[in-house]
């Protein structure tokens, strides 16, 4: 799908340009003097010549996809202070706009429009190596995992605490993000007490994976 025409709209302040654009035609917004800022959605391959002509209140432009290789003349005579804000510092978007003169602000997986989840946080130790599910999105889109990001963890197998490192891939998003998530020692077993003078023996089946135990105990049941 195309983006076709805007322009002349001198009173248009914001505008959302849906995924299922793929490219911006010639003055699809020229002289649309009251619009501050602009999103360009990562599905859009193609900016036409002079896109953006003229929208001098124009202050900020999001390009969620850093390989648009030919942007040309799209933003020609807008304001001078112009921010270019991009996923990557050595992005073809980024490298354009430097040679152009824009300013560049980049963005990444560790800002405020990337949410990062696990889809769990704690399993329970058996000896293997525990690799939860990554979900990644920003702002309204679905990342994927090899083509936006990689995923990587750090003590996941024995019990305690693991990490996940979630990179943006070069080219694509900046920045890395950490989470964490728990591997806990399965509950004590065959619990047994056998009483004596004075002394009580404790007993129970040995837990696999931890590195000891603690025993607790109380003159009244409700250990009180």
């Amino acid at each position: 799908h195309r983006l076709w025409t805007f322009n002349t709209c001198t009173s248009l302040t914001s505008v959302t340009i849906p995924n299922s654009v793929t490219s911006i035609c010639d003055y699809a917004f020229d002289k649309c003097e009251s619009l501050a800022s602009v999103t360009i959605p990562y599905s859009v391959t193609f900016v036409g010549e002079y896109a953006f002509k003229s929208c001098t209140g124009l202050k900020v432009v999001f390009f969620e996809n850093g390989d648009i290789s030919y942007l040309s003349n799209a933003f020609q005579d807008c304001s001078e202070d112009l921010v270019f804000r991009v996923p990557a510092a050595d992005c073809a978007v980024a490298k354009w706009a430097k040679d152009q003169g824009y300013k560049v602000e980049v963005y990444g997986l560790d800002s405020s429009k990337a949410k990062v989840a696990l889809k769990t946080t704690s399993y329970t130790y058996d000896g293997k190596a525990k690799k939860p599910a990554v979900t990644v999105k920003y702002g309204d889109k679905t990342l994927k995992e090899g083509t936006d990001y990689t995923v990587s963890y750090k003590n996941n197998t024995a019990i305690g605490k693991a990490t996940v490192t979630v990179k943006g891939k070069k080219g694509k998003y900046s920045g890395s993000v950490k989470k964490t998530f728990k591997i806990n020692p399965k509950k004590v077993s065959g619990l047994k007490l056998q009483a004596g003078k004075k002394q009580i023996t404790v007993s129970w089946k040995k837990v696999k994976g931890v590195t000891g135990y603690q025993v607790q105990y109380a003159t009244k049941k409700s250990f009180s």
